[in-house]
């Protein structure tokens, strides 16, 4: 099956205008693969589980979704659904984008699978562009471009994705009862070295931070680090003139020392200045010829036009 055009996805009724009524709808279709991928995770959510889940048939379920990567889009939408979008904001960007960072991670702890899910969504649907509208609105007064507003958007919903996922890891790690014993043997029984480096005398032991703490204190550090000055100009430039070798610039045509003369490099000899040649500063003198002498026999000036220079080699 291909994929489902997007704006045939969002924008067009589920129900065909045609023939015989549906029994079902694609909110009914989607809502049912929303609790089955609660219950049992997104790998359960398939085609055939999610048609026994509803009643039908596994082939009526493709005119509602044409495959899993669609549904898992409208499963994506059906729960950024439950994020609030109307409430009233602060005034205060770091504040605000805060709030929106906790709303997200209770979304993925309600819905685990969430996070895996929004690694291979293709699609935004009306819900999630919402919400995605409340977190531009709440970085307006950071004065950033639209595009520098995604780009700290997408930072967050990837760092929640990302602790969330761990948070979800730890805590089913966490209920083996062998764990504890496990990490009691492997585990060193002294602070590692980096600890007893970076601390000038013994720190006096922290309680152990509760799940909603630790994400507090890593997005706190995330968003207070957040720098929203405006970025110099990307425009063209004129590069910097390469450094200065023995009083001569290597490379084109460039002026000398204070009050000396031009330069212009020679194939195999380095430079030469429109006096006379200029020895090489990388100049050896053992396994190479010494440059001819060259004689100047007419220098003119061409309006409009470079120095130009004719010489003859004896």
């Amino acid at each position: 099956m291909g994929r489902m055009d997007p704006q045939q996805l969002w924008l067009t009724p589920d129900r065909p205008r045609r023939g015989r009524r549906p029994a079902f709808s694609r909110e009914a279709v989607t809502a049912a693969a929303v609790e089955l991928a609660d219950a049992e995770g997104l790998d359960a959510v398939t085609m055939r589980r999610v048609a026994a889940q509803v009643g039908a048939g596994v082939m009526s379920l493709y005119s509602y979704a044409p495959d899993k990567e669609t549904l898992v889009d409208l499963m994506v939408d059906r729960v950024n659904g439950e994020l609030p979008v109307t409430g009233a904001l602060s005034g205060d960007w770091r504040t605000d984008l805060k709030t929106v960072a906790h709303h997200q991670r209770a979304l993925m702890l309600r819905h685990p699978w969430l996070p895996a899910a929004l690694s291979t969504h293709r699609s935004l649907g009306p819900h999630a562009l919402a919400f995605l509208e409340h977190a531009l609105a709440a970085l307006r007064p950071t004065g950033l471009d639209g595009a520098a507003k995604l780009e700290v958007f997408s930072l967050l919903t990837g760092f929640v994705a990302s602790h969330v996922s761990h948070e979800l890891t730890r805590a089913t790690t966490a209920q083996s009862p062998d764990r504890a014993a496990a990490e009691a043997r492997y585990s060193p029984p002294s602070p590692p070295t980096a600890t007893t480096r970076s601390s000038p005398g013994p720190s006096p032991p922290r309680p152990p931070l509760t799940p909603e703490a630790t994400f507090t204190r890593f997005l706190d550090r995330l968003v207070d680090g957040l720098d929203t000055a405006p970025e110099a100009p990307t425009g063209r430039h004129r590069p910097e003139p390469p450094p200065r070798r023995n009083g001569i610039r290597r490379g084109g045509v460039h002026g000398g020392p204070a009050g000396g003369p031009g330069v212009r490099p020679t194939p195999g000899y380095g430079t030469r200045s429109v006096n006379g040649p200029v020895p090489s500063a990388d100049w050896t003198g053992s396994s190479r010829r010494s440059p001819p002498a060259v004689r100047r026999r007419a220098t003119r000036q061409v309006p409009g036009g470079p120095l130009r220079r004719r010489a003859r080699a004896r």
